[in-house]
């Protein structure tokens, strides 16, 4: 049994694939960019406004309540189908049931 608090580096009781080695590696590159991106737009937002880091925590926390759980991540919503009323994930637009198409309602919808 590995013990959690030696440091040294356990051997991978799996090898992973290379293709999913690959794929993992360019979505850390994707996830290390747009940290990037919203690190910068936050300076750029608090240097040009009366905003602070407190602000933003606040906001955070405020958005990853909706849910009922602080826990880190953006809440997901199943909105019914405005045709057939029937759910629908977040960030489909088309319905699985009646085909319809349904507007997202946020620009973050489709991100989900």
């Amino acid at each position: 049994m590995h013990n959690i608090n030696d440091p040294r580096p356990q051997p991978a009781t799996k090898t992973i694939p290379a293709d999913v080695r690959s794929h993992i590696q360019k979505l850390e590159r994707r996830l290390d960019s747009l940290v990037l991106v919203n690190a910068a737009m936050w300076e750029l937002i608090r240097d040009n406004t009366n905003l602070n880091d407190e602000n933003i925590i606040e906001r955070m926390n405020d958005i990853d309540l909706r849910d009922g759980k602080l826990d880190g991540r953006l809440p997901k919503t199943i909105r019914p189908c405005p045709s057939c009323g029937k759910p629908m994930r977040p960030g489909i637009q088309q319905c699985q049931f009646c085909s319809s198409y349904a507007p997202l309602d946020s620009p973050f919808d489709g991100c989900l």
